[in-house]
């Protein structure tokens, strides 16, 4: 490649440049673009040659291909007249001034012309990514929207179900040749933009000029003169070929939420269509409707336009059960579903059950109170049903009401009024006042005001009891069978089998561990609740374990084309004490959920002194923040946020699913912590979620709970007794135990145990507490019993489903040694029978 006519000056703004060192200057771009920031910095000599791509004169910079890569050149003067195409020679510095390394230039030559380099082709998520910074490539998409900004056209290109911005330089396209909907392929450069760590947030396409561009398909100058489509038809598989292109409707709108959304309804089908446009329309309205067709639980249009006709069609309500919910047959269709109101949240929101399936009814402009509705009556709802289906099946189902008149009561509650509560006590206080004259009456009054508190406590003493049996009861009867499910896909995942079936089970197992999540998490609630969450602190080094958490996130987070970052401050000490696992608990949440409704941009993690310490030396307080760049919070939902099952606008669970414990939980976490959890947020500017927490200094005293430490994996062969009732709990039991190379025997309930035990020797035994005939407890008491005073003392670990707080003491004080919540894996078995075993007089077992 020639280079170069006429040395060009270099301009004389104030910069610092690092000195480079009397070294052979690197020649090629691939090579400056492989430098480490410490090279960088020391300073590394370039001399390139190559062709320009682009020159943006707003940052005196151009963009160079010199045929191993391209590359951004700073600080530069350049004629008047250079273009894209021309020849250029560089001499200057390695300089960080982006993402990918970059070029200080000390000077440059123009002369000759050469063709532009063959582009690269990426995909969407390859663009998001931030590899292709600096680079020359070629991309089709479907146009979305088209501005000007002076000379230049920003057009927002649709990729790979991604949206980008192309700047195109010196003007647009000829007059008419791109317009909305076009799939056009456009040449450029990729610049993507950085946060203050160097971490990539997005970025854009410079493209050099209206040559750059090609029109594949022409675009719609009138889009509402493109074909007339149904609802339906944008269901069949043939609609496949319209998905991110701009399609047609016409229906009558069901709900509108202005500048949000319109559900609307046609003779075919329901449908749901995001929209910003401000115009004003009634239940009822017919409306022209275009957008680009998109996809979430189905088709739905995006970005759309509408325009009212008059009144449309009558619309169609389709009356609804739990089981047809359940299976998905209602997705944003208009339905009537008879339910049980379990309470109100506020004016606008109610909390219903129908025939096992909880879910609430909103309404936007509130008014609900004037209904006067009461806990457990029977209601008549009518309104849009908005499901969200995750792997087949449905995760969360919700109303959105449309008026007051969408709430029928069909059986009313009784309750008192409040005036008559009022007149009630007014006139019981005069009584008394009356009574005060006749002690013996009073007295009696008091004796059967007494009775009446002492029954009125024991109710309360007695829901109380009810409710904990009850999560007692949920937690065992549903972890039973999760322990065969998990356990089972675990080993059949560990055989041989085909990527098809590999496949399926990976979801089953994914979907599993999802449930149980969130059996975990309400259960936590009532730990809390109940003053039976205890924290177990011990040793811990904060950078690691912030840096743990943010792994498991770090691959989602590249999928969305996200930045994640973490900065811990230099003045927190490196070791401290606190409980790990909640602390991380805390930490997991809020970056989960800041991930989860974080769409551009990035996540950032920060851990700092608080600036308000604690008295006592041995005490520090820890300031941790997760900041976003989601969608945001309005600053009325923000106090509700944190209340369970609750989320600030039930939409986003349509779209990003959630039970809304996550944050609860997380507040009564840092509450045990002795701090405090809160927000700052700003809906489309993302959210910052603040917490701080009271950690002991390492070298402070620290109780620590739990077991004691246990012994490496028991290297003898045990003969080992499961007591299981569930048939494929002991089968998996028995298969985890034998690929341990253990010898084992399986009973069915405790009778069968005692039977076994006098019949054989056993090293160590895993009892199910909850059986028919005689229950875990009943048979280690047995065994305890026969043991007294033989100075024999046989293993024995619970393995339950049960693991409500003070299920593991209730064990411990039945008389077993150990205790493994179902679903158990192998290592938590090992390690419960290891730890058994660790006592004293495992050896007199072993024998």
């Amino acid at each position: 490649m020639w280079c170069l006519i006429a040395a060009v000056p270099i301009a004389a703004a104030p910069m610092s440049v690092p000195i480079a060192p009397v070294t052979a200057p690197l020649n090629r771009a691939i090579d400056v673009r492989s430098l480490s920031r410490a090279e960088i910095a020391a300073g590394r000599a370039v001399a390139l040659c190559g062709v320009v791509m682009f020159v943006d004169d707003d940052r005196h910079a151009l963009y160079l291909h010199d045929g191993s890569a391209g590359i951004f050149v700073g600080r530069i003067d350049h004629p008047a007249d250079v273009r894209p195409g021309d020849v250029a020679a560089v001499t200057g510095v390695a300089w960080q001034g982006g993402l990918a390394p970059a070029v200080m230039a000390d000077s440059l030559e123009i002369g000759g012309h050469a063709p532009l380099p063959d582009p690269k082709h990426p995909t969407g998520m390859q663009l998001a990514s931030g590899g292709l910074d600096a680079q020359w490539v070629e991309l089709i998409g479907v146009v979305r929207a088209i501005a000007s900004e002076g000379t230049t056209a920003v057009v927002e290109l649709g990729i790979d179900g991604r949206v980008f911005d192309v700047r195109i330089a010196h003007g647009a396209p000829a007059p008419g040749a791109v317009l909305v909907n076009a799939v056009i392929r456009v040449r450029g450069v990729c610049d993507v933009d950085i946060s203050r760590r160097g971490v990539p947030l997005g970025g854009r396409i410079l493209s050099p000029g209206p040559s750059a561009v090609d029109v594949v398909d022409p675009g719609t100058a009138d889009p509402f003169r493109l074909p007339v489509q149904t609802i339906q038809n944008l269901f069949e598989f043939r609609a496949q070929q319209y998905f991110g292109r701009l399609v047609h409707i016409r229906a009558s709108v069901a709900l509108e939420r202005p500048g949000t959304s319109l559900f609307v309804q046609d003779a075919t089908g329901s449908l749901y269509v995001a929209t910003q446009d401000p115009l004003k329309v009634i239940v009822g309205d017919l409306v022209d409707i275009v957008g680009f067709l998109g996809s979430d639980n189905g088709p739905i249009i995006e970005r759309a336009r509408y325009r009212p006709l008059g009144r449309g069609m009558p619309l169609v309500v389709h009356p609804a059960n739990a089981a047809g919910i359940q299976d998905g047959r209602f997705i944003d269709d208009l339905i009537r579903v008879r339910a049980r109101l379990v309470s109100i949240d506020d004016d606008a929101t109610l909390w219903l059950r129908a025939d096992g399936l909880t879910f609430t009814a909103a309404l936007d402009a509130g008014g609900l109170a004037s209904l006067n509705l009461v806990p457990g009556s029977d209601l008549d709802i009518t309104g849009i049903g908005i499901s969200t289906i995750r792997n087949g099946a449905l995760t969360a189902f919700k109303m959105r009401l449309r008026s007051v008149a969408d709430v029928r009561i069909m059986r009313s509650a009784w309750t008192l009024p409040l005036r008559y509560v009022w007149w009630l006590l007014g006139a019981v206080t005069t009584i008394a006042g009356l009574l005060v004259a006749w002690s013996v009456a009073l007295g009696r009054k008091v004796r059967a005001q007494t009775d009446a508190l002492r029954r009125a406590k024991d109710l309360a003493e007695s829901s109380t009891r009810a409710k904990s049996e009850f999560l007692a009861n949920m937690s065992h009867e549903i972890r039973t069978p999760m322990n065969g499910i998990i356990g089972m896909t675990d080993l059949a995942l560990a055989t041989t089998l085909t990527g098809e079936q590999r496949e399926y089970l990976d979801m089953v197992r994914e979907s599993a561990g999802s449930l149980l999540t969130i059996i975990n998490d309400v259960l936590d609630v009532s730990k809390v609740e109940a003053g039976k969450l205890r924290l177990d602190p011990v040793s811990l080094e904060i950078r690691t374990l912030v840096n743990d958490v943010l792994k498991p996130f770090a691959i989602a987070a590249r999928e969305k084309g996200l930045a994640l970052g973490v900065d811990v401050a230099g003045t927190v000490p490196p070791r401290l004490v606190g409980d790990p696992v909640r602390l991380r608990q805390v930490v997991l949440n809020l970056v989960g959920n800041a991930l989860k409704f974080t769409e551009r941009g990035g996540i950032a993690v920060t851990i700092s002194l608080d600036a308000d310490q604690p008295s006592d030396p041995e005490r520090i307080r820890l300031h941790g923040t997760v900041r976003d760049t989601g969608i945001g919070i309005p600053l009325e939902k923000q106090p509700i946020i944190f209340e369970p099952f609750t989320q600030a606008d039930g939409s986003t669970t349509r779209r990003h699913g959630g039970t809304g414990l996550g944050l609860s939980i997380s507040a009564m976490l840092v509450a045990l912590m002795e701090g405090r959890l809160w927000v700052e947020s700003e809906p489309g500017r993302g959210s910052a979620f603040h917490f701080t927490v009271v950690l002991g200094r390492a070298g402070a005293p620290v109780e620590v709970t739990g077991a004691p430490p246990a012994l490496a994996r028991a290297a003898a062969r045990l003969r080992v007794l499961v007591v299981e009732d569930n048939v494929v709990n002991r089968l998996l039991a028995l298969r985890l135990l034998e690929k341990e190379g253990h010898e084992v025997a399986t009973v069915n309930d405790g009778r069968a145990a005692l039977a076994a035990l006098e019949r054989e020797r056993f090293d160590v035994v895993l009892m199910d507490v909850q059986m028919p005939e005689m229950d875990g407890f009943q048979a280690t008491s047995a065994v305890r019993a026969q043991e007294a005073g033989t100075g024999r003392h046989l293993p024995i670990i619970a393995m339950t489903a049960h693991a409500m707080a003070g299920d593991r003491e209730r064990c411990v004080q039945a008389g077993m040694d150990g205790y493994v919540a179902k679903p158990i894996g192998v290592t938590e078995l090992v390690v419960a029978i290891d730890n058994v075993l660790a006592h004293d007089g495992a050896a007199s077992c072993l024998a």
